[in-house]
């Protein structure tokens, strides 16, 4: 099973925090194209710093490659995750969910979005505890899922 890959929309400062945070092994890829020379052992993959998911969303989705989406809470999450969601998916990218990190957080309204959100974090340095939980479940979930319908 390939490790997640987390994006954050243009390159979002909250990227790096939140690695460091989840404290677990990761890789950075300059391109797509270096999943290719992903090593065992790496638990999360991300882009280096300022790539946009809109620049690598056709490239994933042929890689089929698992992505968890991290949205600042501060820049409009509800729009930017239905965005960012609907092009990963237009490019049949697997996505495992998106975080919303920091902002107000309406539990009302991300379930009407209709969107894959995780529990929030106030903080990119909170407790990512429930987040690598969950990203493993739905990890599993989509690698069950794959090698059903092959």
């Amino acid at each position: 099973m390939r490790p997640p890959l987390i994006l954050a929309p243009h390159g979002s400062a909250l990227l790096e925090p939140l690695l460091i945070a989840l404290g677990r092994r990761f890789v950075r890829l300059a391109a797509p194209a270096d999943l290719a020379d992903v090593q065992d052992g790496v638990d999360l993959l991300a882009p280096v710093a300022g790539h946009d998911p809109v620049d690598w969303a056709q490239e994933l989705g042929a890689w089929r490659q698992p992505t968890l989406l991290i949205l600042d809470g501060a820049d409009r999450p509800a729009s930017q995750g239905a965005l960012h969601h609907a092009l990963l998916r237009q490019h049949r990218v697997p996505i495992l969910g998106l975080l919303q990190v920091g902002g107000g957080w309406d539990p009302v309204a991300r379930r009407r979005d209709g969107l894959p959100w995780f529990p929030p974090l106030a903080d990119p340095a909170d407790d990512p505890h429930a987040v690598l939980a969950l990203l493993e479940v739905r990890r599993r979930g989509l690698h069950h899922a794959f090698m059903a319908s092959g």
